[in-house]
């Protein structure tokens, strides 16, 4: 293997795009399971990435359709161009594609509404899809139907209302680690635990999301200080593991209990039976 073909041997950004790409690959892999090939709508990408990062995906049966503003050179039967707009692509039914994928692209769109456009088209055209984006992670609970958003900066607001996520903001660490820092976190029925254990408008949390090198696991280390709350700092650590099963919509909607008989979330009651 030469040292073009061995990420060992890439420089900082291209080992970090390959890593990121790693998710991609992953995807592929579970679609191969089930069939000969996979076939990828790629929303603004190139044959150049690709072709540089094909040491990450070399030997899987991909075949690319590249959709950009401008025709994309194609020298490689692999690839096919198209000339389309991402955010209306009526031209493919639904799941056309086997996977999606999408590259520091969505936040170049337009406005608020064109990148929701283009989410929905990513969403229609494959069961599966990869988006990435420079300047912010997303952190989705489908369980809840929440989204925390971490911006990709080095400084917080000057001036922050506190709210239930708070402001985080984070950077990514040798290519593995995302380091989330946050502050600006509300007070109000927030705690710190289910014992209710309160914390103040102080409360700065910073958190280090690893992958383990095999990929099969994610750990993350909280580390809480709030100075009008504790001693020192609180240190904690949480560890979920990989499972290769379908992700099943969850609808939490009965069992809920009211910790402590606080009544702080009545469950609702008819005063008349439906039936």
């Amino acid at each position: 293997m030469t040292a073009q073909e061995d990420p060992t041997h890439w420089g900082t950004s291209r080992r970090l795009r390959g890593r990121r790409l790693a998710g991609f690959v992953e995807i592929v892999d579970a679609v191969l399971v089930g069939q000969d090939k996979v076939n990828v709508l790629d929303v603004g990408g190139t044959t150049a990435y690709w072709l540089d990062l094909e040491p990450v995906w070399h030997g899987r049966p991909i075949t690319f359709t590249l959709v950009n503003l401008q025709p994309e050179p194609i020298a490689d039967p692999r690839f096919r161009s198209l000339v389309a707009d991402c955010r209306n692509l009526d031209q493919f039914a639904d799941n056309a594609f086997d996977v999606v994928h999408s590259n520091s692209v969505i936040e170049h769109v337009g406005r608020w509404g064109d990148m929701r456009r283009m989410a929905h088209e990513v969403r229609r055209l494959a069961p599966r899809y990869f988006v990435q984006t420079p300047k912010e992670v997303w952190m989705m609970w489908q369980r809840d139907h929440m989204v925390r958003r971490v911006v990709l900066t080095d400084k917080h607001s000057k001036n922050l209302t506190p709210s239930w996520f708070g402001e985080s903001i984070g950077h990514y660490e040798n290519g593995d680690t995302l380091v989330v820092d946050t502050i600006g976190l509300s007070t109000k029925n927030s705690y710190i635990d289910n014992f209710r254990t309160p914390h103040t408008e102080k409360l700065h949390v910073v958190e280090r999301f690893t992958i383990s090198p095999d990929g099969k696991n994610l750990t993350a280390v909280a580390t809480v200080d709030d100075p009008d709350t504790f001693n020192a700092p609180l240190t904690m650590q949480q560890r979920w593991f990989k499972v290769n099963n379908p992700m099943e919509e969850t609808a939490c909607a009965e069992n809920n209990d009211d910790f402590f008989h606080q009544n702080l979330f009545p469950l609702p009651e008819a005063k008349t039976p439906d039936f």
